[in-house]
């Protein structure tokens, strides 16, 4: 699904979206050339990677597609 979703960020703007995710080793290597001075690409998708303890300054919108049932993780989040 993520990558479903970082296609349609590419189909819209053409911008390719740089996708990290938890099961993947070299998403921390992306995860880091994304929040580093003078990064330029627009668009993150990421499952499991930014969450409590990142802080990527650039970041300006935040869409989060998940279910939760607890309210107390849903204002962490």
């Amino acid at each position: 699904m993520i990558h479903d979703i970082s296609r349609r960020i590419s189909e819209l703007t053409g911008h390719q979206a740089v996708v990290v995710t938890s099961d993947d080793a070299a998403s921390h290597g992306r995860l880091s050339s994304f929040n580093s001075d003078g990064a330029t690409d627009p668009f993150l998708c990421a499952i499991r990677m930014v969450s409590e303890g990142v802080d990527i300054p650039r970041i300006r919108v935040v869409l989060f597609l998940s279910y939760t049932d607890s309210e107390m993780l849903f204002r962490q989040i």
